[in-house]
């Protein structure tokens, strides 16, 4: 029987996650050379892997090691693999990143246990979990004129900077800036990759 859950709930884009695998043998026979695959959900990359349970003599490797990017598949570390006795279980805990980027929502997770010594008990044999993700940019912005005092009939350049701290992506970021009265809108010069698009007020408007 395979099991999962997760750590924290919510997930916070640009951190990391935390799942706990459990895959009990119910018997009567072993499970031999036991594999078990969890496929991460979209936006998330395996990080690293630490059985739980049962604990590793000292010297020795842990009972399975895990590999992978997007699909992490966990086998025996020594030959001829993992055996789970009757009535045993082993519990894996897998650390997750979450892509910054990642559109907030529920995103399931999927860990199929299998064994050499039987068909798979489909759906006994398959843990699913749920994470709720959420994203948590956090934008600073600094304006500067580059000059003090400016003269009457001169013009006039304000260089603004907007900054995410993160640990989220912040999308669909909009700046606004209030002219001063007595000056006119010129034009808008962008950083290398951004977009100075949908301008308002239009080129030529007073402040």
């Amino acid at each position: 029987m395979t099991t999962k859950t997760h750590t924290p709930d919510p997930v916070v884009a640009g951190t990391n996650v935390v799942y706990t695998v459990k895959v009990q043998n119910f018997g009567p026979s072993s499970a031999a050379m036991l594999q078990l695959v969890d496929q991460l959900p979209a936006g998330q990359t395996f990080v690293s892997a630490q059985v739980l349970y049962p604990a590793a003599l000292p010297g020795m490797p842990p009972a399975v090691t895990c590999t992978g990017t997007t699909t992490v598949t966990c086998v025996g570390s020594m030959q001829p693999g993992y055996s789970l006795a009757p009535n045993d279980f082993i519990t894996v805990q897998l650390t997750v990143a979450v892509d910054s980027c990642t559109a907030p929502g529920a995103y399931t997770n999927v860990a199929t246990a299998t064994s050499m010594s039987a068909l798979p008990a489909v759906p006994r044999n398959v843990g699913t979990d749920t994470v709720n993700v959420i994203a948590r940019p956090d934008l600073a912005i600094t304006k500067d004129d580059g000059r003090e005092p400016v003269i009457a009939g001169n013009t006039l350049t304000y260089t603004i900077e907007a900054v995410n701290n993160g640990p989220s992506c912040a999308q669909d970021v909009m700046i606004a800036d209030p002219l001063p009265q007595g000056t006119v809108f010129l034009t808008a010069t962008p950083s290398a990759g951004g977009v100075a698009a949908g301008t308002n007020p239009a080129v030529g408007a007073n402040g």
